[in-house]
């Protein structure tokens, strides 16, 4: 699988993480910054896993991060790590 492919995913999955965090959500946040360590190549029809965690927030930047494993999570085909910051005009 193409690595713009997985960064794609990684950009949205970190999204979703933002829009499931349950208390003091602001409206809106947007990737400032999306690091991609690619670990492991993905082979098309591979099954995998997507996990994606809010490790910090400081003011307006939220610190997230994520990574793609294999189902049993022995390998690990990229990791990332995410600053969203919110807009001034919704903080």
């Amino acid at each position: 699988v193409h690595g713009g492919i997985l960064a794609l995913f990684m950009d949205d999955v970190l999204g979703f993480a933002y829009d499931s965090i349950p208390v003091n959500r602001p409206k809106m946040a947007v990737t400032a910054n999306l690091n991609i360590n690619f670990r492991h190549p993905l082979s098309p029809q591979t099954k995998f896993i997507i996990q994606a965690f809010l490790r910090r927030r400081e003011g307006r930047k939220l610190f997230l991060e994520a990574r793609v494993t294999s189902p049993d999570e022995r390998i690990v085909y990229c990791e990332a790590s995410s600053i969203f910051v919110i807009p001034k005009q919704y903080a």
